[in-house]
């Protein structure tokens, strides 16, 4: 047995919004630490207390961190206040989550020894700089993980943003690009990003590598097989059943789907019905206006708990992977979690967002869209609906070997590569 006493190397990786199973849907981490710790590494994850769009608090009380082990994982729980929405409260906990953990991981230092390597994970980017500067005071190795192209992002979606502040901003991610040992983009056009930046002088591109997200086969089969959710719409074998999971929010665009379950309704096509599983701040609009509209072929089920994802995927007969279009963004791909959950549930993927870089349509296992319109959606549904036995089971099991390229456990091996060289 490996001695803990003795690892490889210590991993510590900064991710807020790092989970433990059972307890979010942002489990990358700790997928990624688990295999870590399979092949002799100490991986650390810290995360903070207060649950990303929930009222939970892993700490309830004054105390400044807790931990947690499971399978080989250390967690650090760090505390700090909860939130909800993208106000105060929110930067509040931001805020406090970059100030305390420098204080948490010299406490664990004491402990359980000085990290080999620190990976800081970019849902927000205070973390990088957070990572960097700790990785400076322990004089260790520092990987910069982009999983979020900020502030490109704020400039797609917020254009009129102020210029002055956009271009402090740009400064500040070269600053990471340039002052990191490694940079880990999910997305897999994180070099020519980076390219057409104009910082490829500056910044070293043998240092930049691309891991996307990923799904954990062996649990996913796990909980498909374990966490069963009845649901009528689901269980009707007469209906071919397309299926969404996800946010319902204005990022998401799901009106759009209303907007294709009137067309199909109007050609009569009632044989397909859309079923969307998430909770957001558009859904309860659009299940009213749907009811409205008669639009009984497009039904929000509403939050469900991340167990229950395989099984309802997998009883879908095509999965739609689907959120606004924002064309300056996806030319670097895309990374959704969902898109391999999809992938491991072994059923066709309809993608209605026009990506480069796209692993669905270049691996045969499903149709991605040129164009995103209601139109499309419901031609490519009638399209999947009507499609012969044969063509439908070779989308199948292309979906099903895609997933096998991004299980964790081979991602983790890429990560190992990184760290070790």
């Amino acid at each position: 047995m490996f001695d803990r006493n003795e690892p490889k190397k210590r991993v510590w990786i900064l991710n807020h919004y790092a989970n433990l199973p059972g307890m979010g849907a942002s489990l990358r981490h700790f997928n990624l630490a688990k295999e870590l710790a399979k092949q002799g590494y100490a991986p650390r994850v810290f995360a903070s207390s207060a649950m990303h769009n929930s009222d939970s608090n892993v700490i309830p009380g004054r105390q400044s961190w807790i931990g947690r082990v499971e399978e080989g994982v250390d967690f650090t729980y760090v505390r700090t206040s909860g939130y909800s929405g993208n106000g105060l409260a929110r930067g509040i906990n931001i805020l406090q989550y970059c100030l305390r953990v420098p204080c948490v991981a010299r406490r664990q230092r004491e402990r359980f020894g000085r990290p080999d390597v620190i990976i800081a994970s970019s849902m927000h980017p205070f973390a990088l700089f957070v990572g960097l500067w700790m990785a400076r005071a322990y004089k260790c190795k520092y990987i910069a993980e982009i999983r979020d192209l900020w502030p490109e992002s704020l400039a797609a979606y917020y254009p009129d943003f102020n210029k002055g502040l956009m271009s402090v901003f740009y400064r500040a991610e070269k600053y990471i690009y340039k002052n990191a040992d490694k940079v880990i983009f999910t997305m897999a056009g994180g070099r020519d990003y980076v390219a057409d930046k104009g910082w490829l002088g500056e910044v070293d591109e043998g240092k930049l590598h691309h891991i996307n997200n990923g799904v954990d086969l062996c649990a996913f089969v796990v909980n498909r097989d374990s966490s069963r959710l009845y649901d009528p719409d689901l269980a009707d074998g007469e209906a071919f059943k397309a299926v969404y999971t996800g946010s319902v929010r204005r990022v998401n665009n799901l009106a759009m789907l209303v907007e294709a379950a009137a067309v199909l309704k109007a050609q009569g096509r009632d044989d397909i019905k859309i079923l969307v599983w998430g909770e957001g701040g558009d859904r309860e609009a659009l299940s009213k206006e749907a009811a409205q509209r008669g639009l009984g072929n497009i039904v929000f089920k509403g939050y469900v708990d991340k167990k229950y994802i395989p099984y309802i995927v997998s009883q879908a007969d095509v999965n739609i992977l689907h959120q606004a279009v924002e064309t300056k963004i996806y030319k670097y791909g895309t990374s959704q979690n969902k898109k391999f959950d999809y992938l491991a549930a072994g059923r066709p993927i309809l993608c209605t967002v026009p990506s480069n870089f796209d692993i669905v349509a270049e691996g045969g296992a499903g149709v991605s869209l040129e164009t995103q319109t209601p139109e499309a959606i419901s031609e490519a549904l009638v399209r999947f609906r009507d499609m012969d036995p044969d063509e439908y089971s070779r989308y199948c099991a292309n979906a099903a070997t895609v997933a096998e390229e991004y299980d964790f456990a081979k991602l983790a091996d890429r990560l190992i590569d990184i760290i070790e060289s």
